[in-house]
């Protein structure tokens, strides 16, 4: 009888740990995915440096990436508060040329409850994106829907052929 109650007192202590332990995510930024391609449809690298930075709401410019080189893909983390994103590319050839392009990525914010005890986390649908075409050819929304996973591309981004 004994054994009975230690026993039970063990198994309600560990059920009661249990339903007591919070796993919240420790990094709960989303980002959405780029990959590069070429005009037929394949993965491509880009030769030139490339740097990304955007203007947050504070007022400060922030580098997302800085002096990339021989990439396939890149993330981008996104906002909370805002309806829209905006990126500035910098592509820098081997003859250190310079364009700068301008990347708007529209999106409707959805919170995500994990936990009471965890942050707040926003998930996104993409709704649009708009682009200048200094050294963009194109941008195709792939996935729309914006979340932890990683792995997800959600925009193919295809540079002008001499890129």
């Amino acid at each position: 009888m004994k054994k009975v109650k230690i026993y039970s007192t063990i198994l309600l202590c560990a059920l009661l740990a249990a339903c007591s332990s919070i796993t919240c995510p420790l990094n709960n930024m989303v980002r959405v995915k780029f990959g590069i391609y070429n005009a037929a449809q394949k993965v491509d690298t880009l030769k030139d440096t490339m740097t990304i930075s955007t203007h947050r709401i504070s007022g400060m410019d922030s580098v997302l990436i800085n002096r990339d080189v021989y990439i396939t893909q890149f993330q981008l983390q996104t906002s909370y508060a805002n309806e829209c994103d905006s990126f500035f590319m910098n592509i820098t050839d081997e003859y250190n040329i310079s364009t700068i392009d301008t990347i708007v990525v529209k999106k409707t914010d959805k919170m995500h409850f994990e936990s009471v005890d965890c942050a707040a986390t926003y998930f996104h649908t993409l709704t649009g994106v708009d682009y200048t075409k200094h050294s963009i050819d194109s941008i195709v929304i792939r996935n729309k829907e914006v979340d932890y996973d990683s792995k997800r591309e959600h925009f193919r981004i295809y540079f002008h052929p001499d890129n």
